[in-house]
């Protein structure tokens, strides 16, 4: 009898861990070969895909910046086919779930992070008080995917770009990125730039008034 439980007890423990490791993003997503953006939008969101902005579509190739299991994640989908593709670039550690703190950030000091604080674990985002160089940053990981974002974010964002924006909508869709501060928003010509902070981090970043494109 213990021998039974013990085996059904590491049966459903592999099926969780496999489950957390083959979470990272959804293979593919429902959608026809001549999908318009507005329909590769619905596809994705049915998948689990939400705050999906600056999509873009060439032919049957879409790219887009949207909010996966609590995280932000850059795509590509591919309409002839509905695959998915993960285009972030962001790093991870491997995390199971009987991950400890102290596994965590051990991991996460391999990246690079230092002076490494108490493991906060809400849901499946788990968050980490870490510095970045010299600078304080709070660390996000998923604990689904193992994917680790800080307040850095070194890869490219997007807002929704569209033709009458103006400084308010500017500020607006950066408040949707996730940044818990912005300063006002000046523009010259096609180009806009703000001072935001994200997690006490302050920055400057440009806004490509053409592509959406949130770079510092």
């Amino acid at each position: 009898m213990q021998k039974t439980f013990a085996l059904a007890t590491l049966a459903v423990g592999t099926l969780i861990a496999v489950a957390a490791e083959a979470a990272v993003l959804p293979g593919a997503a429902p959608v026809a070969p001549d999908a318009t953006p507005q329909q590769a939008r619905r596809a994705l969101e049915s998948v689990g895909f939400s705050q999906i902005t600056a999509l873009r579509q060439s032919g049957n190739i879409v790219r887009a910046v949207a909010l996966y299991q609590g995280e932000p994640v850059r795509l590509v989908l591919d309409t002839r086919t509905g695959r998915i593709s993960d285009d972030t670039g962001a790093p991870a550690i491997a995390v199971t779930p009987a991950t400890g703190d102290a596994a965590v950030r051990a991991q996460l000091a391999s990246l690079g992070y230092t002076g490494l604080g108490a493991v906060d674990r809400r849901g499946n985002i788990w968050t980490v008080p870490a510095q970045r160089g010299p600078n304080p940053v709070t660390v996000r990981v998923n604990a689904l995917t193992g994917r680790v974002t800080d307040g850095s974010v070194p890869l490219v964002q997007h807002i929704a770009a569209r033709d009458d924006m103006d400084t308010g909508y500017v500020a607006q869709q950066l408040r949707l990125l996730g940044y818990d501060r912005v300063g006002v928003v000046t523009r010259s010509g096609n180009v806009y730039r703000a001072d935001v902070s994200r997690a006490g981090v302050p920055a400057r970043v440009r806004i490509d008034g053409m592509t959406g494109a949130v770079t510092r």
